[in-house]
């Protein structure tokens, strides 16, 4: 019965760019819902990790850094940057923030599975690079990038 309703993809292209665009989460695919309402399911998702997983768990009290930690990230999937980049583009937005608390909330994104880091590998000398992790998350990005969309 599963394999009959859900098992048949009409366009690999379209059901990848719905990936990509709306989320990977199942509820949101198993059911013919709006737009509005699978950013609300997502949204949804994404601030009970934040607040339960993330915030309680830890007692972070500057919630609103957080977000904005959340947002860079989210933003820059892919790319590589350091906890100082975010630091400097929180200082140019009047939020200050330093990188020792930037590399804590990342860590804290990580262990809730919001986050995912990726080391740099140096090809010439064999070894890890230090700076410069790349951020992968595609998961919860729609719940945090509405308006871009």
């Amino acid at each position: 019965m599963f394999r009959e309703k859900y098992a048949a993809v009409s366009n690999p292209k379209t059901e990848l760019a719905n990936y990509v665009r709306l989320g990977g989460f199942p509820a949101t695919h198993l059911q013919a819902y709006s737009q509005d309402e699978i950013y609300t399911i997502v949204r949804d998702i994404y601030n009970s990790t934040i607040f339960s997983d993330i915030v309680k768990r830890n007692q972070v009290r500057k919630i609103d850094q957080l977000e904005r930690v959340v947002k860079y990230t989210f933003n820059n999937v892919g790319n590589t940057f350091s906890a100082k980049s975010i630091s400097d583009y929180l200082k140019s937005e009047r939020r200050a923030l330093d990188n020792e608390t930037v590399y804590s909330y990342l860590e804290k994104l990580e262990k809730a599975y919001l986050l995912h880091r990726c080391s740099r590998f140096d090809l010439q000398g064999k070894e890890i690079l230090k700076t410069q992790e790349k951020i992968l998350s595609c998961r919860y990005r729609p719940a945090v990038q509405r308006s871009r969309l």
